[in-house]
């Protein structure tokens, strides 16, 4: 089993095609926010909006596509019905669960002297 977020799952959507080739049971419960998962602490921290409001992708037709079982998951109340059905399915799975971006809490991690330091430290000289 394999949890992720849809930023970090779009930089391996290749393996897609390996996990289909393999048949391993790999299950991926996947997060998706939207790419939104930075914007709250960015916002918080007072840092420039660059980019944050990115188009998402259905990531279970992703999987579909290249042959591997899919369930988007949009309803709290259907989550446990979809991950008993994914983890009996005997191959590969992505199950991907759309996060209200506006509900997103980062809890202890949104310090924002902290966020704020580290995205002033990731700009070019000149945007800083």
């Amino acid at each position: 089993v394999a949890i992720c977020g849809g930023g970090g799952f779009t930089m391996l959507l290749g393996e897609l095609l390996t996990l289909h080739q393999t048949q391993l049971p790999v299950k991926i419960i996947l997060f998706n926010s939207a790419y939104d998962l930075p914007e709250p602490g960015l916002r918080a921290a007072g840092a420039p909006d660059y980019d944050t409001q990115l188009a998402s992708p259905s990531f279970a037709q992703l999987a579909e596509s290249v042959g591997i079982r899919g369930f988007r998951v949009s309803d709290p109340g259907q989550l446990e019905g979809v991950l008993r059905e994914a983890l009996a399915h005997e191959g590969p799975v992505v199950v991907e669960a759309l996060v209200d971006r506006e509900r997103i809490d980062l809890g202890p991690y949104a310090d924002t002297g902290v966020l704020r330091a580290k995205v002033v430290a990731a700009l070019p000289e000149k945007a800083a």
